[in-house]
């Protein structure tokens, strides 16, 4: 029960962390792409 309540946070942290390590230079953050605007 407690694993279907705990999992979009830990989905969320995952998410976070994934964008927090990802290079720049691999993904630059450019306004112009929908996909990169997660963070705003």
């Amino acid at each position: 029960m407690w694993i279907a309540l705990a999992m979009p946070f830990v989905l969320m942290l995952g998410a976070v962390g994934m964008q927090r390590l990802e290079p720049p230079v691999l993904a630059p953050a450019t306004t112009d792409d929908p996909l990169q605007r997660t963070d705003i």
